[in-house]
């Protein structure tokens, strides 16, 4: 259907916060394990490390709901779209319906008259 987008801001802005949660969940994760299981200070070689954690919790504190907010903002857009789209079939459909029922009708009455006139021509008496 030819129903033109709305709310393209909020499918860019929709598209930008999955982006940036997709990034700070990426870094966050990378960052933290790079600190758990990493020995790169001096003295700081004890294997795994507790301070890893933040890095990782906050990368998923802060990158889950991004990405879930721009996922949301984009299926709305979506879904206001493709109602749209159902409206206006559901238009369509309603208007060629009533072309069908009046060319139905004008299908009718040219039966019943040319039936009309075939009877007149033999001569019986016409039937209304």
């Amino acid at each position: 259907m030819d129903v033109p987008q709305k709310y393209g801001g909020f499918k860019i802005l929709g598209t930008v916060l999955m982006i940036v949660g997709v990034v700070i969940l990426a870094v966050g994760l990378i960052i933290g394990l790079v600190l758990l299981t990493g020995n790169f200070w001096p003295g700081y070689n004890q294997g795994f490390n507790l301070i890893g954690w933040g890095p990782v919790l906050i990368g998923l504190a802060n990158g889950i709901p991004l990405l879930a907010f721009g996922a949301l903002l984009r299926l709305m857009t979506e879904v206001e779209h493709n109602a749209r789209a159902a409206v206006q079939m559901a238009e369509l459909s309603r208007k060629s319906a009533e072309v069908a029922m009046k060319n139905s009708e004008a299908l009718m009455k040219n039966t019943e008259a040319l039936l009309r006139s075939a009877e007149a021509a033999k001569g019986t008496p016409a039937k209304s």
